[in-house]
């Protein structure tokens, strides 16, 4: 057997019997595995993990490793064990995905493909809190849920809070903070004044501000009031552009009115004017203002493949017949111009492009989805992700993090979960394959670990069924 210097060898703990869902099942035992624990360590072949009271109670070679009497024992043999994966860009009670039938059909679908959290980015704050107060009680199994609520909107329209003077941004997040959002999550038309508003209260509430950069405002000045987490890149063009400021003006003079010939002229221009010393010196001040990047690739790349929606997708099982309709493909491809389908094409690789940037500089980045837009899953669309860094230069291992030990740290929960260690919450997924020879084989989900129970592959498929048969009998109320 290898041995390893600075490896725990054998390491039990006992932890207080605190949490009610956990009170009286059977400690748990995976022999034989490969733990891939993302500690900074090497993988460890051949060993065997304890779990007791919904956390990791010990660690060590399988030889002799020594399980307790009563304990549940899975025969790990082949397979390999991560931290469980978290999709830190979802919207799963809201958009497509109505909180009346996602509980039943999306949280399964995530779990049978190893999500065991998510960052939600806009949807409904009282569904998500009444999930995630059932997950806590254990009368919900679903994935671990981090959320900002209603996304803050700087139209007029649609159900969305409207931030349109600073007055009023304040006192929206004063609101969402007393009804328990975590996080406030802003969307690109904010006047900048009312940005600037949104961000100085969010510090005063001690929440993090996280979205989509102002077309209004320099990624430089959002990273200075404290901007968290950039999503879709969103102002990264701009700033990579040597023309970049002169562009952004140019870009809000043309959307008002709304000039599409112009739009589309200076959004060109800024793919023209690329800077790649520019880039570098952008991305470099980025990672030491320690500003997170979720760049929700397969969600650019879906919208850049529209011939590849298939209305016999199987994974439309798991939206309701109203869903399916709304995402007719040939409805969605009529939408699309041939011009926006190229824009949409060169965008994708322009993401690429920038990421690539940004991993080379040690950018922070966090793996998101952006589900559920349309064709956008939850569950296999981060695996999807994943695929997609290793595309833009990240290696496997560096690619897992961005989905497991990224997701902590961003939280602050790194002393809970993120990486398999003793003391951490156990939720973990289970392998046929390894994840670092080849990324893909995120998909092979063997089983997974929730809260330190343990669902066996039949019993995700189980689960699966009966989310299928939960989204076909869903109707929406009449009107």
């Amino acid at each position: 057997m290898r041995t390893y210097a600075a490896i725990v060898v054998i390491q039990l703990a006992l932890f207080g019997r605190t949490m009610v869902s956990g009170q009286g099942r059977k400690p748990l035992v995976i022999s034989d595995i490969t733990v891939i624990g993302m500690t900074g360590g090497p993988s460890l072949p051949h060993y065997s993990l304890l779990i007791e009271n919904h956390r990791i109670a010990g660690i060590g070679p399988a030889h002799d490793f020594i399980s307790p009497a009563n304990a549940q024992v899975v025969d790990g043999r082949g397979k390999f064990l991560i931290p469980g994966l978290w999709d830190m860009h979802t919207h799963i009670a809201g958009l497509a995905a109505d909180p009346a039938w996602s509980r039943e059909s999306l949280l399964p679908l995530l779990l049978a493909h190893g999500v065991t959290g998510v960052r939600d980015m806009g949807g409904e704050l009282d569904a998500l809190k009444l999930w995630e107060q059932a997950r806590r009680e254990g009368t919900l199994v679903g994935p671990r849920l981090y959320f900002a609520g209603p996304l803050i909107d700087g139209g007029s329209r649609g159900s969305n809070p409207h931030a349109t003077t600073p007055e009023n941004a304040r006192a929206i997040v004063r609101d969402l903070k007393k009804r328990g959002a975590q996080f406030i999550k802003v969307l690109s038309n904010l006047d900048p004044q009312v940005f600037s508003a949104l961000a100085d209260e969010s510090k005063i509430q001690g929440l993090d501000i996280v979205g989509h950069v102002p077309t209004g405002v320099a990624l430089r000045d959002a990273v200075a009031a404290g901007f968290k987490s950039i999503e879709h890149l969103t102002g990264l063009a701009f700033a990579f552009s040597s023309r970049g400021d002169e562009l952004r003006l140019a870009l809000i003079k043309a959307a008002k009115p709304f000039d599409a010939q112009a739009v589309a002229s200076v959004s060109e221009q800024v793919e023209s004017t690329y800077d790649e010393r520019q880039a570098q010196r952008v991305a470099r001040e980025l990672r030491e203002s320690g500003t997170w990047m979720t760049p929700t690739l397969v969600w650019s790349k879906v919208n850049a493949e529209p011939d590849s929606f298939m209305a016999d997708d199987p994974l439309l099982e798991y939206v309701p017949p109203s869903v399916r309709k709304e995402w007719n493909p040939d409805s969605l491809r009529k939408n699309i111009s041939p011009a926006d389908r190229r824009a949409a094409a060169r965008e994708f690789e322009d993401h690429i492009r920038y990421v690539r940037v940004l991993h080379d500089a040690h950018v922070n980045f966090l793996a998101g989805s952006d589900a559920l837009d349309p064709f956008v899953f939850p569950g296999g669309t981060l695996h999807q992700e994943l695929e997609l860094l290793v595309r833009a230069g990240f290696s496997p291992l560096e690619a897992l993090e961005t989905a497991t030990k990224n997701p902590a740290r961003f939280m602050k929960r790194d002393a809970d979960f993120g990486a398999i260690e003793v003391g951490k919450l156990a939720d973990l997924v289970l392998l046929d394959a390894d994840p670092l020879g080849d990324i893909a084989n995120v998909r092979r989900v063997a089983a997974i670990v929730l809260d330190g129970r343990y669902l066996a592959r039949a019993e995700l498929d189980r689960m699966l069924g009966e989310a299928r048969a939960a989204a076909a009998r869903w109707a929406p109320a009449a009107r």
